[in-house]
């Protein structure tokens, strides 16, 4: 009989899914596993549950009017399930993701009933002021799972919290794609980030010439080319489709989900340098393409469609192989008591 875990997830993180199931799934190869979700997207994990993970609705809100009653909610709501999880016998929790003001006060529940605690960390280290004091407050017995080494050290020298690292997989999605939204009929680039900024668009369209393309993007411009939009759906098959992916995504210390989105599908990304795209470049030479170091974006594109990079393929089942041992070595790793 393996031995039993509770992993939580208590945000209605749709993004989360397929990295969900990932994690989930490696897990379960060697733990019986119950798995807790918010009721929104309890029907998506359902498809997931077997024999040895079992999929449970926990009672949070993921939406108020009022701040105050959601914190007080949540809180009372995470209490009562560590409660639930104790008294079934189990003695060690991953949150596969958090939310800050309701985490904190309540962490010292957690790592004072559980043999260890893990949290994992998706671009969720503070900035402001009052983020910051909050961080601190989250109990030191806690675990900090990092998606780069970069976030680990990053915590380790400015918060002094227990780290571990967990890879970030590159998978493919494992949830079914609704096939009766239309996609785009035009050949597009796709750059769905966020963070993508007007002069990132500008700096596009002045490496693309004259071509007739359109990009989607969330920002707005002149240029008729620029096809704004506020939701991407379906956004695998767009991510799939697209002649490339844009993602000058540059902040220090975080990870961007679209940079695994895109190798996953094998498409090749133009994006920045940071810490997480150089390394992705030692691992995927011709996929992660520097904008600087590239004058023709649309000629590198089409040599890579006419010439698929197969080599690629090793390199994410390696990549995953890694991944998998990572967050199924957390168990192991992040006792304290």
């Amino acid at each position: 009989m393996n031995k039993k875990i509770a992993v939580i997830e208590p945000l209605q993180a749709k993004g989360h899914l397929n990295i969900n199931a990932f994690y989930l799934n490696a897990l379960n190869k060697k733990y019986d596993v119950d798995f807790y979700v918010v009721p929104e997207l309890y029907e998506k994990y359902k498809t997931l549950e077997n024999e040895n993970l079992k999929i449970k609705k926990i009672g949070l809100k993921n939406k108020s009017n009022s701040t105050l009653f959601y914190f007080l909610a949540n809180v009372i709501a995470l209490f009562k399930l560590a409660l639930n999880i104790k008294n079934s016998g189990i003695d060690k929790v991953i949150f596969l993701s958090y939310h800050l003001p309701s985490f904190a006060p309540i962490s010292y529940v957690y790592s004072s009933l559980f043999s260890s605690c893990l949290v994992i960390e998706h671009n969720t280290i503070p900035k402001t002021i009052s983020k910051k004091v909050l961080y601190r407050l989250v109990s030191s017995n806690i675990f900090h799972g990092c998606l780069h080494p970069s976030i680990s050290k990053f915590i380790d020298r400015n918060f002094n919290k227990k780290t571990i690292d967990i890879n970030h997989p590159i998978t493919l999605p494992k949830f079914e794609i609704d096939k009766n939204k239309c996609h785009h009929k035009k050949q597009f680039i796709f750059a769905p980030s966020g963070l993508v900024t007007s002069d990132d668009i500008d700096f596009l369209l002045s490496r693309i010439g004259d071509y007739d393309i359109d990009i989607l993007t969330k920002v707005e411009s002149p240029d008729n080319r620029v096809v704004t939009k506020k939701r991407f759906e379906p956004y695998e098959r767009l991510m799939s489709e697209a002649l490339f992916i844009y993602n000058p995504f540059s902040i220090s210390h975080r990870v961007s989900g679209i940079y695994f989105d895109a190798l996953a599908n094998q498409n090749l990304m133009i994006c920045k340098k940071n810490e997480v795209t150089l390394e992705l470049k030692s691992l995927f030479p011709d996929l992660v393409i520097f904008q600087d170091d590239c004058e023709s974006f649309i000629e590198t594109a089409n040599k890579l469609k006419k010439e698929p990079d197969t080599s690629c393929l090793k390199a994410i089942r390696e990549h995953n192989k890694k991944a998998e041992q990572a967050i199924t070595d957390s168990i192991i790793m992040t006792k304290y008591h």
